[in-house]
């Protein structure tokens, strides 16, 4: 591991994605597939049941991105339109753009989580302008259920506070990221 992650309390999600694949690989080439199923069953049934129940996290950015690919041929731009704190407690504000229009906006105690929170902004903003629904994103509707995870609240004022409480969950990158000086790049490409 490098230095970031060994210094993190909690092993980021991806990590810890590949040590299970890792261990259940190893466990049906040791005791094939019944000891395989046996050992998925015990440790990932009650996720199993929150994802039947629609009960788990979403990656906002993903359905976004799929969303606009299939309707727009484009993917979601994300730019920080705003920061604020000093740099140890930096906030940011991410603003998403898809086929011309500024869909949403949303305030984090980090890029990433503030471009989840705009994706879902856009996804609501997308559902809202859709005729009963009909041209709504897959999976976005009103019958769905779906909940901001665990809501930003943006700075009040000057100085204002901020609390953010997102849950860990994988995130996949876009086909195409701005960084911070508004530069757009592959995903793929070195930065």
């Amino acid at each position: 591991m490098g230095r970031g992650v060994a210094a993190e309390s909690r092993l980021p999600t991806s990590i810890l994605g590949n040590v299970f694949e890792a261990i259940l690989g190893a466990i049906f080439l040791d005791g094939g597939l019944t000891a395989a199923r046996a050992f998925i069953l015990e440790h990932l049934v009650e996720e199993v049941d929150r994802v039947l129940a629609n009960r788990h996290p979403r990656n906002y950015k993903s359905l976004l991105q799929h969303y606009a690919q299939k309707r727009y041929f484009e993917v979601p731009a994300y730019r920080v339109v705003e920061e604020r704190g000093p740099d140890h407690a930096k906030v940011f504000r991410i603003c998403v753009n898809v086929n011309g229009r500024d869909l949403g906006s949303a305030w984090g105690e980090s890029k990433k989580t503030a471009e989840q929170q705009a994706a879902k902004e856009a996804l609501d903003t997308l559902r809202s302008d859709a005729p009963n629904g009909s041209d709504a994103p897959n999976g976005i509707d009103a019958a769905s259920g779906i909940d901001a995870p665990n809501g930003i609240d943006a700075p009040s004022g000057e100085g204002g506070t901020h609390e953010t409480r997102v849950e860990s969950r994988p995130s996949g990158e876009p086909a195409t990221s701005e960084d911070g000086a508004g530069t757009k790049r592959n995903a793929g490409d070195a930065g």
